[in-house]
């Protein structure tokens, strides 16, 4: 595995290190309390594969997703009702 863990005060100490080893492609997942809770990847070689990516994620969804009518007209009382699970006087 690429990838290298540490405790987030080894991290705060020694973050320029660290940094050296993801920009070689290594993976730093930083833990606390022995608790992984975040991890630093290297970004694509290049920004035109970066760019692809974000294009990609942008259109995920296309041709998936139907809005059926006016996603702007105000809600009706029953609906409103619906939304506040029946907690608002209206």
């Amino acid at each position: 595995m690429n990838s290298i863990t540490i405790n987030i005060s080894e991290a705060k100490t020694n973050l320029s290190k660290y940094a050296n080893l993801v920009k070689k492609g290594k993976t730093v997942i930083l833990v606390n309390r022995n608790i992984p809770f975040a991890q630093i990847i290297p970004l694509a070689k290049t920004p035109d594969a970066l760019a692809q990516k974000r294009k990609s994620m942008m259109g995920a969804l296309k041709g998936e997703v139907v809005i059926v009518g006016d996603v702007n007209a105000p809600l009706t009382k029953v609906e409103l009702g619906d939304w506040y699970n029946g907690k608002l006087n209206l």
